[in-house]
C-alpha cells in the first residue's frame, strides 16, 4: 500500500483504507514510501522488500481506495492462490466519493460508503490500478510498478499492459472499488511530458513480448528480423481491418491478410476473429 500521504484528506482516507483491511484480509498490511518526488512504483516496491520473499502473493493497493463488497477481493485473492490466475482486478466499476461522504467514511471507520454520493460519474477500472492482485512471479516478470513514472499519471495503466502482455492469465471481478476524495494532483488528469513519452514507448509495445521486455528493461527495441515464410491468417468476420494492441493497422484483402513480421504474428494468433491459414 502506497502512502504518499500530502494533506488531511490523504491522511484520514489512509486511515481508513487500513481500518478496512485490518477488518476484512488477514494479512500484513505493509506501507510503502519513496524518497524525494512521489514515484508510486518506487512506493510500491518498498513495501514488496518489506514483505519479504515469504509472500506468494500481492495485494497491491492505492491508500485512498477499498471495495463496496470485501467478498471480492477475497475471491480475487483466492484466484491467484489457487492458481487460475497470475493476476487478478477485484473490481469492474470506480466510485469517487465526493469530499462529504469521504468525510462521513473518516468519522466512522465501520460505516458503509453511499456509492451515490460522487463528485463524478461512475467509470470503468483500469486493469493495473486501484486495487491488483498479483503474484510474485508475475509482479517480477514485469519489474513490478514502473519507478521511472514519477508524479501523477501512467503508471498503472501501464502495469495492466505489461502483465497482459509478459504474464497473461488475468481474472477480472466484478465488484466496485470505492475511492475516497482528496485534491486531484492533475486536474486535466493528464502526466508529465516524460510520462506521456514512457507510455507511448508502452503503448507501441502492447501485445509483443519481445518489445515490452525491451521497455521494462529500459532498452529500446528494433524491428524483428523477418520469418522464412509468410503467414497466412483469414478474417471470418464482417470487416476487413484490425488495429492491433500496438496500434499498428493491417488491413486484409479479399479477406486474407499474409506477414512475414513475427510482431504481427504473435498478436494476429490472440485475435478470435481471424484464423491461421496453410499457404498453398
Amino acid at each position: 500500500m502506497p502512502s504518499g500521504i500530502t494533506d488531511e484528506w490523504r491522511a484520514r482516507a489512509r486511515q481508513f483504507t487500513e481500518a478496512w483491511y485490518g477488518r476484512h484480509i488477514d494479512a500484513p498490511i505493509f506501507a510503502g514510501r519513496c524518497e524525494g518526488e512521489w514515484s508510486k512504483g518506487a512506493a510500491v516496491a518498498d513495501s514488496v522488500n518489506a514483505a519479504g520473499r515469504s509472500a506468494s502473493v500481492y495485494v497491491l493497493a492505492d491508500a485512498d481506495s477499498v471495495l463496496h463488497n470485501p467478498d471480492d477481493l477475497k475471491t480475487a485473492i483466492a484466484r491467484v492462490v489457487e492458481g487460475e490466475a497470475q493476476w487478478a482486478v477485484p473490481h469492474r466499476r470506480v466510485y469517487r466519493l465526493n469530499a462529504k461522504e469521504s468525510q462521513r467514511l473518516a468519522d466512522d471507520p465501520k460505516a458503509t460508503a453511499r456509492l451515490g454520493w460522487t463528485c463524478r460519474p461512475m467509470y470503468y477500472a483500469v486493469p493495473g490500478g486501484g486495487i491488483t492482485v498479483v503474484s510474485r512471479e508475475a509482479f517480477e516478470a514485469v519489474g513490478g510498478i514502473d519507478a521511472r513514472f514519477v508524479g501523477w499519471g501512467g503508471e498503472d495503466l501501464v502495469f495492466g499492459w505489461a502483465l497482459d502482455t509478459l504474464v497473461g492469465e488475468r481474472w477480472d471481478g466484478d465488484g466496485q472499488l470505492v475511492h475516497l476524495w482528496h485534491p486531484h494532483p492533475a486536474p486535466n488528469l493528464r502526466g508529465s511530458p516524460a510520462s506521456e513519452d514512457l507510455v507511448a514507448s508502452y503503448r507501441s509495445a502492447r501485445g509483443v513480448r519481445r518489445r515490452m521486455q525491451a521497455v521494462v528493461d529500459g532498452d529500446r527495441w528494433w524491428p524483428a528480423e523477418p520469418l522464412p515464410a509468410l503467414v497466412r491468417f483469414r478474417m471470418t468476420a464482417n470487416r476487413d481491418t484490425i488495429r492491433l494492441a500496438s496500434g499498428e493497422v493491417v488491413r486484409f484483402k479479399q479477406g486474407t491478410f499474409e506477414t512475414a513480421d513475427p510482431d504481427v504474428v504473435e498478436q494476429l494468433r490472440t485475435y478470435q476473429i481471424v484464423r491461421e491459414e496453410a499457404l498453398r
